[in-house]
This record gives C-alpha cells, sequence and structure tokens, in this order.
C-alpha cells in the first residue's frame, strides 16, 4: 500500500489579531471534521461550517504557528491547500488585508506510482484566487509541442509550399485548411493536419507529388 504526500512550508506577515485569528479557524476547522468541536467557540464553528468542515470531511492537515517571522503554514506529511486558502481568505476579509498571497506544493508518495508526482501553486487576494499545477502546464506543452511536429510532416511541407495554411482551431480541436488569404477551402474541417494537407494536395493537382511524399520513409506521422 502506498502513502499519498502534499508538503507545503510558506509564511504571512500579518497583524497579530490576524494570525491568531487564522490558526483559531484551522484549528476548529479540524475539530469539526473529527467532531470534537466542543470546546471550540460557537462563532468560529459557524464559519468555519460555512466554508464547508464537516464531520467526516477533510482535515486541512497543515501546522500553523507563530513566531517572530510570522504566520508559519507548514506540513509535516500531508495538507489540503483548497482548505487552507478559504481560511486565509476569511482571515484576510475580516481583518481586511489587502495584499495577494502565494504558496506552493509538492507530491511526492511513499512509492513510486506514475500518478503519485507533481506540483502545484495558488496566488490569492481576499476575493479571489488562481491555481495552478505542473501536470496541468505539462499536458498544455506536449498539445502544443504535439501540433507544431504534425506541421512538420512531408505533406504538410508540400501543402504549404504551394500555397495553403494549414491551422488549429482549438475550440473543437479541428485542423482546416485556408488559402493564402485566409479563406477556408471546400467549408471542411480534419482530424490532423496531415488530412487537411493530404485533401490540398489530392485536390489541387498534387496527387503524384503528394504520393512520393506519403511514401518517403522519413515520414513523421502526426502527433
Amino acid at each position: 500500500m502506498a502513502d499519498y504526500f502534499l508538503d507545503l512550508s510558506f509564511q504571512v506577515k500579518w497583524p497579530e489579531p490576524a494570525m491568531k485569528f487564522a490558526c483559531d479557524l484551522a484549528d476548529a476547522w479540524d475539530k469539526v471534521v473529527c467532531g470534537d468541536a466542543a470546546e471550540v467557540t460557537p462563532d468560529i464553528v459557524e464559519i468555519v461550517r460555512r466554508l464547508g468542515a464537516e464531520e467526516d470531511g477533510s482535515t486541512q492537515g497543515a501546522h500553523f504557528s507563530i513566531d517572530e517571522q510570522g504566520l508559519w503554514i507548514h506540513t509535516d506529511e500531508s495538507a489540503s491547500p483548497e482548505v487552507i486558502v478559504p481560511l486565509l481568505q476569511e482571515t484576510m476579509k475580516k481583518f481586511d488585508i489587502h495584499e495577494a498571497v502565494g504558496f506552493e506544493w509538492s507530491n511526492s508518495c511513499s512509492k513510486p506510482r506514475l500518478d503519485a508526482y507533481g506540483g502545484g501553486a495558488v496566488v490569492f487576494t481576499k476575493d479571489e484566487a488562481s491555481w495552478t499545477n505542473t501536470g496541468r502546464w505539462m499536458e498544455e506543452q506536449l498539445k502544443d509541442m504535439g501540433w507544431h511536429i504534425s506541421l512538420q510532416t512531408p505533406a504538410v511541407r508540400l501543402a504549404k509550399t504551394n500555397g495553403a495554411q494549414i491551422r488549429y482551431r482549438p475550440d473543437d480541436q479541428k485542423w482546416l485548411v485556408l488559402d493564402q488569404s485566409g479563406i477556408q477551402l471546400w467549408g471542411e474541417d480534419f482530424d490532423s493536419a496531415e488530412a487537411a494537407a493530404r485533401t490540398y494536395c489530392e485536390r489541387t493537382g498534387l496527387a503524384d507529388q503528394a504520393r512520393a511524399f506519403f511514401a518517403a520513409p522519413e515520414e513523421t506521422k502526426p502527433a
């Protein structure tokens, strides 16, 4: 059995009452989740329940502590950024803190699972948050590079040197054939740049050249 971890460590420097309030929220969240909120003041319990805390739910998991450097939030094993951020935003709203805060985290595992490694980051204010992670970035880069590679095939090169534009339409992930003026030809779209280029070659009298290019052993298939 594998254990999955999410590690983070960051600090914020706020007024002492705000940092104390954030610590109280984090403590109350975990106590509500664990069914041990009898000693937590009702107003704090009401806040964390409004933010989503419920018995048998997910704990926020991080350690909140205050020292001379500010409020330190860190993990021993794992934490939930999607819980930590609303707790801090609630604090920022209560104390009217107008600044952006950001932190990163890493994902790891006790065993080399293929789905276990990565990381992410978030930047937020009291009113909004922007999230990203390495998996999303990698998928976007692979897709972008795959499109670039698909435009290097012999068929695409032949079509482009003979007046065609091969363009990708991201909204429905289709390829278009345009003339030199940018007007779509034939009103058709295609599932790959290769298919678009072959159609153009066949329909514009380049069939013999096209077949020679298509048979070339160094041809690179589209991603």
